[in-house]
């Protein structure tokens, strides 16, 4: 626990939620509109912002409107994931800076403390997470859109237009098709390293069966607004940094988990039938 005091891990996620709740306090309470803009604070700028729009709206605790909420704030402004990950030769200097983590460990915090709010469960967060650093995906690849497409991981047209009925209202000065890129593949190129976005990978695994899905989830529409408790007393550290799960095989890669059991019947079933034809032929 020293260590983690030293470290002062809690006290930034604690600096993130007051933040953003006085953002929810100000739109909410007051009626009041808010421009984040703080002096060198472009990665604390998409936290504070993700965060309050996440407390607000009950469309961004769901399954599809959290992906609409990271791609509009990370990938569709611009995040710097490989610089602040540490994932490319111009970043080596800088160190690794958890920027995207901080904000997914605030959204564990906060569903902690309202556990029937979320579509989605604890695992999601960690498979997000993980694959931030993973390089598997494209969605968390390169600095901006532009560098994926250079690098040839996503297409031109590429464009998912997340604002879903639920934003009509909004006034982006463009078509829907045209806006945040980073998600469903539209495009018909097929070049050798288009990659994949990790929320199209986490909808069809959705759609086979319930890995990412809250079975607590009961959205409260009386009272839409959280205002999650930021004390110290109130906050934990997230297990995803404790478990040894890796050290049991990559949890976060359901095909080689699937591939292993897969692999262990086979070996169990091929066990079976040597066994079968021993007793046979000593009798």
């Amino acid at each position: 626990m020293g260590l983690i005091e030293n470290s002062e891990w809690l006290q930034q996620i604690q600096n993130i939620m007051q933040l953003s709740g006085a953002v929810v306090d100000l739109l909410d309470l007051q009626g009041s509109s808010v421009a984040i803009c703080l002096e060198e604070g472009w990665d604390i700028a998409a936290q504070v912002s993700s965060v309050a729009q996440l407390c607000l709206d009950p469309h961004y605790r769901t399954l599809e409107g959290f992906r609409i909420l990271v791609e509009k704030e990370w990938i569709g402004f611009g995040h710097r994931f490989s610089h602040r990950s540490n994932l490319n030769a111009n970043s080596q200097a800088s160190g690794f800076a958890p920027t995207f983590l901080q904000f997914l460990d605030v959204v564990h915090q906060i569903q902690k403390q309202y556990p029937m709010a979320f579509e989605f469960n604890d695992y999601y967060l960690k498979f997000l997470a993980y694959h931030s650093v993973s390089c598997r995906f494209r969605t968390f690849l390169f600095d901006c859109e532009l560098e994926r497409v250079e690098s040839g991981v996503a297409a031109v047209e590429d464009k998912r237009g997340s604002l879903t009925s639920h934003h009509k209202s909004v006034d982006t000065i463009s078509d829907d098709e045209n806006i945040y890129p980073g998600g469903r593949i539209s495009s018909t190129y097929q070049g050798p390293n288009l990659g994949q976005s990790v929320f199209d990978y986490i909808e069809k695994q959705h759609a086979r069966s319930p890995l990412f899905f809250n079975f607590m989830y009961t959205p409260d529409f009386e009272h839409p607004v959280l205002r999650p408790q930021s004390h110290l007393p109130c906050l934990e550290v997230w297990n995803y940094y404790l478990d040894e799960d890796l050290h049991y095989g990559p949890s976060y890669d359901p095909e080689i988990i699937q591939m292993d059991s897969q692999q262990e019947e086979e070996a169990e079933a091929a066990d079976g039938i040597n066994k079968s034809r021993k007793i046979v032929s000593l009798g």
